[in-house]
């Protein structure tokens, strides 16, 4: 459980001496219900003590530091495939970790250090010392993001989400021309143009949670099509004013569980891509990523 120290100190997390979700133990247990910021303290096998201050907080909101939500009470643990760790909710007993969910923030998105912050910064130190001795190479996941050189504010919203499969939501910014995601294991850049961009105005401050799925529509019978899928929207988005004008620009208005419509020939259609048409419209090296992300569900 947390310690909790003195008014105006930063609450003392009780040591922490794995990230691994196969080695936890009812120790690594912490409870950070109500705290921010939150200092922490690393144990490490020779039984020394990394103690990092002030290094946990929920949301940066309003320029404070948003407090942990009620019942925020688990386990600190390495994401391996996007490649940051999480926080997991879950009982005091490590058996039932699997039982759990992540902890998200209020846009619906896991909150997370990613992979740029444990690499670099400061309040990873503690984590930084854990993970790598879990076995984590801290060189792979240094090179890992484009993010590398962004302040810690804007981490969040230009870290790639990582998606390892279809069906897993990951997040585009209207205001964006172009949409980039880290898809696979290891997560492979994959950058291309906003779906959105034809349909929102460009200036829009608000975000979306989407993911990829196989294609059921008739159209696409029998072939390996991707579209995608809006899941939740934060911040509704205002249309274009020349699609507002159109009989049918609600088919071009992002809405929560329909497909993304995009400008097509002749007017709005589903985003979709064939992963077995190649053309010399088409990088091949996206067309392979998304190819990994079928042929990876196939497997699971």
């Amino acid at each position: 459980m947390a310690s909790r120290i003195l008014s105006g100190l930063s609450p003392i997390l009780s040591d922490i001496r794995t990230l691994d979700p196969s080695k936890l133990i009812p120790s690594d247990f912490v409870d950070l219900s109500g705290l921010s910021p939150v200092t922490y303290n690393a144990r490490l096998a020779d039984n020394s003590r990394l103690r990092t201050a002030n290094a946990l907080y929920y949301a940066h909101s309003k320029g404070e530091d948003a407090r942990f939500p009620t019942d925020t009470r688990g386990f600190l643990y390495f994401h391996a495939p996007s490649r940051e760790v999480r926080f997991r909710l879950a009982s005091n007993d490590p058996r039932h970790f699997a039982e759990g969910t992540d902890l998200v923030l209020p846009s619906g998105e896991p909150w997370c250090l990613p992979a740029v912050v444990l690499a670099t910064q400061a309040r990873a130190y503690g984590l930084r010392a854990l993970l790598v001795q879990d076995g984590v190479r801290m060189d792979a996941l240094a090179l890992s993001p484009p993010a590398a050189q962004r302040t810690p504010g804007q981490c969040r919203k230009y870290y790639p989400r990582g998606v390892t499969r279809l069906g897993e939501t990951f997040p585009v910014y209207f205001a964006l021309q172009r949409m980039t995601v880290a898809v696979g294991t290891p997560g492979t850049l994959t950058t291309w143009q906003s779906p959105f961009k034809w349909s929102v105005q460009r200036q829009d401050s608000g975000q979306a949670l989407i993911a990829f799925e196989r294609s059921l529509l008739p159209a696409h019978r029998g072939r390996r099509v991707l579209v995608l899928r809006v899941h939740r929207i934060l911040g509704k988005p205002q249309l274009r004013p020349e699609r507002k004008a159109l009989w049918n620009h609600h088919l071009y208005m992002p809405k929560e569980g329909n497909l993304v419509y995009i400008k097509k020939r002749g007017g709005p259609g589903p985003w979709s891509y064939d992963i077995d048409v190649q053309s010399r419209w088409r990088s091949n090296r996206i067309r392979e990523v998304f190819r990994e992300l079928w042929e990876h569900d196939d497997v699971s």
